[in-house]
């Protein structure tokens, strides 16, 4: 099943070997939450999202958890209030905000 991120996830890579490995990079963080991904690409290039595919045994609520978690860790690490992500669930025609707090 597919998840979008259509923001939250930084500022776009100039490279494609950038851009490969802030995937990797960002794959690998969200596996380490919880979450299995099978493969993750990206439409940053023309302003679109980043696209995971999971598998379809995952609840939305393991996708949220590994967010929440992800965002609560940035904005502690850059001390900042709040860091958020909007997803696309698989069902949902309306994106949903995870937000990690900081303070």
């Amino acid at each position: 099943m597919k998840v979008r991120v259509i923001s939250g996830y930084g500022k776009e890579s100039v490279s494609a070997e950038e851009q490969e490995k802030f995937l990797r990079d960002f794959k690998n963080v969200l596996e380490d939450r919880g979450l299995p991904i099978d493969s993750m690409v990206s439409e940053r290039a023309t302003g679109g999202p980043v696209i995971l595919d999971v598998p379809d045994y995952v609840e939305h609520g393991e996708i949220t958890k590994a967010f929440v978690s992800f965002a609560t860790d940035l904005a502690r690490q850059e001390k900042r209030t709040q860091v958020s992500f909007d997803l696309i669930l698989p069902g949902c025609s309306e994106p949903i905000t995870v937000l990690g707090t900081g303070y």
